[in-house]
């Protein structure tokens, strides 16, 4: 009976001694468990799809895609520009002018009546209408202060343009070279050059020639300038 005693404390003691071996034993396992739920990242906002990588063929496609088309204004800036028109050039000095080529003020050779009227609204005082049966024409002259202008047509009653104009005092008009009545003859021949045609002198003074304008000067001064030739007198 005392072996049995014995034996009955000694299973006692070891239950004892495995149940506190037992919940050690359970305690290690949760800490572990819980250090290994700590060290694991968290995942991604995106979830499992976010840490996908993109497939290859998805690459490809992006790759594959053509380059954008040039910009409007890279191509405008390719289109060549065309060349500037040619300066018009003058007659060198000292050579004859085209009396086309002339005007005293906006009057031009050519010009049709009805121009001369805006640009001369002082022109009241027409001469008589008279033939030249040589030129095959009618004429008439305009005037206003310091300007006269011969008009023609070739009907009596037709239509009249300029055939020639005279400029003298009070007119302040100026040649196609900015000679105006009152500049001295140095001023005629700086920019016209010398006449190329012999000094003229007539009752009105000496005479500057260059074809198709006559500057008529007196006491070294521009008393009157003509463009075009004259045909009748008034």
């Amino acid at each position: 009976m005392a072996v049995s005693k014995d034996i009955v404390a000694l299973a006692v003691i070891l239950a004892v001694t495995g149940c506190d071996t037992a919940g050690d034993g359970e305690k290690k396992t949760d800490v572990a468990a819980k250090a290994t739920e700590a060290k694991k990242p968290e995942a991604p906002a995106g979830g499992a799809n976010a840490d996908a990588k993109p497939s290859t063929s998805s690459a490809t496609s992006a790759k594959a895609q053509p380059p954008a088309p040039a910009s409007a204004t890279t191509s405008s800036a390719a289109t060549p520009t065309p060349p500037a028109a040619p300066a018009v050039e003058q007659p060198p000095l000292g050579v004859g002018v085209e009396a086309r080529e002339e005007h005293l003020g906006e009057l031009k050779l050519g010009m049709p009546a009805a121009r001369v009227k805006e640009l001369l609204p002082d022109a009241k005082s027409k001469g008589k209408m008279t033939e030249n049966e040589e030129a095959g024409q009618f004429e008439q002259i305009w005037e206003a202060p310091g300007v006269r202008v011969n008009m023609v047509s070739e009907k009596k009653n037709g239509e009249q343009t300029v055939e020639y104009i005279t400029v003298t005092a009070p007119s302040t008009l100026k040649s196609a070279r900015g000679v105006g009545i009152g500049d001295a003859v140095d001023a005629v021949k700086k920019a016209y050059g010398e006449s190329p045609e012999p000094d003229l002198t007539d009752g009105d003074g000496d005479q500057l020639s260059y074809g198709g304008i006559v500057f008529t000067v007196k006491d070294g001064k521009v008393a009157s300038i003509v463009i075009g030739e004259p045909s009748v007198e008034g």
